[in-house]
């Protein structure tokens, strides 16, 4: 499974693959993708981060 964010330079979500989220902030439904948004927010190269999931982890990729 796959997923894409779109987000804003004030934290809200512009696209996603849930459309349910369009609209919201970052932080507010999806508080494990804030940690990328911010180190995005600062970087103007491509950054990594890794979030667990239970027993899965996730690899998030961001660019400003």
């Amino acid at each position: 499974m796959r997923n894409a964010v779109i987000v804003t330079d004030e934290g809200i979500i512009a696209g996603c693959t849930d459309d349910s989220l369009v609209g919201e902030n970052i932080a507010d439904v999806l508080p494990d993708y804030s940690g990328i948004y911010g180190l995005a927010k600062g970087s103007s190269d491509v950054v990594m981060s890794r979030i667990r999931s239970g027993v899965h982890s996730e690899t998030l990729f961001a660019k400003r």
